[in-house]
């Protein structure tokens, strides 16, 4: 277990500043941009203090790589059933061609028309 670090209230204000203007533009994980925030402010910022900050501003976290693949998985299962869907679409359109071809040369007409 990773010791407990405390920014101080300059700290704190200076992370929660650089989180206003930075986070939701950098798309980065609370993780990635605690690494980064510790880089730029010269602080022993971890996720948890990006966590909390972001939290109290009310802004919402970025899309992390695990729900990103999770995102992306579902997109393409939604593009596999829409292909699917248009398929069974095509095909159910040629056999109601048949149909009707096969009704016309025998000179038949469909249930409830009568001629």
């Amino acid at each position: 277990m990773a010791p407990k670090t405390f920014l101080g209230k300059r700290g704190n204000f200076l992370l929660m500043r650089y989180i206003e203007e930075k986070y939701a533009e950098s798309g980065l994980t609370d993780q990635d941009f605690a690494t980064k925030a510790a880089e730029v402010l010269g602080l022993p910022v971890n996720r948890d203090h990006v966590n909390s900050s972001r939290a109290a501003l009310e802004i919402p976290a970025n899309v992390s790589p695990g729900q990103a693949s999770r995102q992306s998985l579902t997109d393409i299962k939604v593009k596999e059933l829409e292909d699917l869907v248009l398929a069974q679409s095509v095909r159910l359109d040629d056999c109601v061609r048949k149909i009707e071809t096969l009704q016309r040369d025998l000179h038949l007409h469909p249930p409830g028309v009568r001629k």
